[in-house]
């Protein structure tokens, strides 16, 4: 039995008809990561939470949780889950919501929803009912709620959604200090992909169902490293010189005019070389690649060589 990871997904699938909403997924989630899901709307991000959750039946494949199989009740026990809408009670308060849940979860100390409240920095709404909260506020609740019963790993899809920039900060604090302090795993989705890579230690990067990457974010800083942006007449043959060269080249061919060459700073002498070649180099400019356009470029299909 593997304990290293919290989550191991072996050929994962739901299937609807005949359309896969994920498909034949193997996700790794090691103990103590902060684990950022990545993907455009309608990628199979939620589904895939909530089949982890055990919301929804998969088609086939396998989960396991904890090292053990996921029909293990205990091992459900030990997860917190925010996917989509928390089920507040839009006519009680923070405080009754969380009792409730606290209640059904068979939690009888009332000092755990004090902590949570003032973790998610709700100990003061007081008598204030949840229709009245604002979104940011709701989502606070809701992570509260998920954190009743201290659980082991946490699922959050998209935790930071409507918070304001001051939220957002303080929700980053919170999370980083539960996985540093306690050791709490977590997957976090988020479209907020520059907020997400402040907090993650590992992406899973989905596309139409299909995880097609997993990837630390040591390896992706290493990738995400600068680059220089040129863009020739005939991509085909600048590739050519570029393996000709002597020294070894890093690149990318980005589409039919487009390259990017990494860990070569000796932009003049590169145009030159192509310019003895016959080809007309049309623009040269450096850049410092993000997440966010690592993440565009993989949807795009870019093809890295070295």
């Amino acid at each position: 039995m593997n304990t290293q990871y919290v989550v191991e997904t072996h050929q994962l699938c739901k299937q609807y008809g005949k359309q896969y909403a994920v498909n034949h997924m193997d996700m790794h989630i090691k103990k103590g990561d902060i684990y950022g899901f990545i993907g455009r709307n309608g990628a199979g991000k939620s589904t895939t939470l909530k089949m982890i959750a055990g919301l929804i039946h998969s088609s086939f494949g396998e989960i396991k949780l904890f090292g053990g199989p996921s029909d293990n009740q205990i091992a459900h026990q030990r997860i917190g889950i925010l996917i989509e809408e928390a089920g507040l009670y839009p006519h009680l308060n923070a405080y009754d919501n969380l009792e409730l849940q606290a209640l059904s979860l068979g939690i009888v100390d009332k000092q755990v929803i004090n902590d949570v409240l003032k973790l998610m920095n709700l100990e003061h709404v007081g008598s204030k009912k949840v229709k009245n909260f604002s979104m940011g506020m709701k989502q606070r609740l809701g992570i509260a709620m998920a954190m009743l019963g201290n659980p082991d790993f946490l699922i959050l899809d998209e935790p930071i959604n409507g918070l304001d920039p001051e939220g957002i900060r303080e929700m980053r604090e919170t999370l980083l200090k539960l996985n540093k302090e306690q050791g709490m795993t977590m997957i976090i989705s988020s479209h907020i992909l520059g907020e997400l890579n402040k907090l993650a230690t590992t992406f899973g990067i989905i596309k139409d169902g299909v995880l097609i990457q997993e990837i630390s974010k040591d390896q992706l800083d290493e990738k995400c490293k600068e680059y220089l942006s040129i863009e020739v007449d005939n991509t085909e043959k600048a590739c050519f010189v570029l393996e000709e060269m002597t020294e070894e080249i890093e690149y990318e061919v980005k589409d039919q005019t487009a390259l990017h060459i990494y860990n070569y700073t000796d932009s003049s002498k590169l145009i030159s070389e192509f310019v003895n070649e016959g080809i007309a180099v049309q623009s040269a400019t450096f850049h410092n690649q993000d997440l966010e356009e690592y993440f565009l470029s993989l949807m795009e299909g870019g093809e890295s060589h070295v």
